[in-house]
């Protein structure tokens, strides 16, 4: 996971930019590609126009824009568009298996592949999903595909598969906008959720944040941190989406003392250890989920 703070500087910077439309081109193509679960991490290669070799991603959707080092941007052949201090960015075209992405903007930071390293991810770019304007994107887990194709002009087939709509919330003052979604229970209890794709647990969860928290017991897991504030392990009972079942016995992490708390709705976060033996649909043509 990414420490939020830790971008916020730049964040300011690319949102003073003019909103980037979706490439106005034929739909995409229906593009199906293997990725790697690198240390529960969703990794495949990215094509970035002006760069002669494909690049290495990481799917983060935890942030709307996407990163990459500034060393590694200049040993790639990159070029800087619009300098910021110690940024710069860029709206090169970007494709996944010749499938053309929406333009998008690319933050270049100084000393993020340690911070990568840190993490045991082994990615160039770390993509944000404004990379996925206007188009549906599938991560099935259990066969390490993804799947991106053209969002349909009509929302029906989403509320057909009993999707859940998500919404861009912010996680904190000046923070980018999350995609933030409703349909999970933990113990029984409903929460609004970010996705994070760049948290490899199951679930982060913030009781204060909850109505009505429940009891939840130790869970006999290592501590984690998160944005530089300790986790403690606890055992959730019983976990659902949309109604579904997700899991039984689930280990996720709330707070140990001094943490960063949402200052919005947000009352947890999930990751892709939640989804192992599923497939979650992003479709961001009619701003839903679903999990299957």
């Amino acid at each position: 996971m990414i420490e939020r703070r830790r971008f916020l500087a730049c964040a300011a910077a690319l949102g003073a930019w003019p909103a980037l439309r979706s490439r106005a081109a034929a739909a995409p193509p229906d593009t199906r590609i293997p990725f790697t679960p690198s240390n529960g991490y969703v990794t495949f290669p990215l094509t970035i126009a002006g760069i002669a070799k494909p690049v290495v991603a990481a799917l983060n959707t935890g942030f709307t824009f996407s990163f990459i080092d500034s060393k590694r941007w200049t040993a790639l052949g990159g070029r800087h568009l619009v300098p910021t201090g110690n940024y710069a960015s860029t709206t090169d075209a970007l494709s996944i298996g010749g499938a053309p992405l929406a333009p998008t903007k690319i933050a270049l930071i100084d000393g993020l592949d340690g911070d990568d390293a840190k993490l045991g991810v082994t990615a160039d770019v770390l993509l944000g999903f404004d990379a996925f304007a206007g188009r549906i994107v599938e991560i099935d887990f259990p066969h390490a595909i993804v799947s991106v194709r053209a969002a349909p002009a009509s929302a029906a087939a989403a509320a057909d598969r009993g999707a859940a709509a998500f919404t861009y919330e912010q996680y904190q003052p000046h923070s980018p906008k999350l995609l933030t979604f409703d349909g999970f229970t933990f113990d029984g209890a409903p929460i609004a959720v970010q996705l994070d794709t760049m948290w490899t647990g199951n679930a982060i969860l913030f009781p204060t944040k909850f109505a009505t928290a429940p009891a939840f017991a130790p869970a006999n897991a290592p501590a984690r941190t998160y944005e530089e504030g300790a986790l403690s392990a606890v055992t959730v009972k019983s976990v659902t989406f949309s109604g579904k079942p997700l899991g039984t016995d689930v280990v996720a992490y709330v707070p140990a003392g001094k943490a960063s708390i949402p200052t919005t709705r947000l009352a947890g976060v999930v990751g892709t250890g939640m989804f192992a033996n599923r497939v979650v649909t992003l479709d961001f043509g009619a701003g839903t989920i679903a999990v299957s």
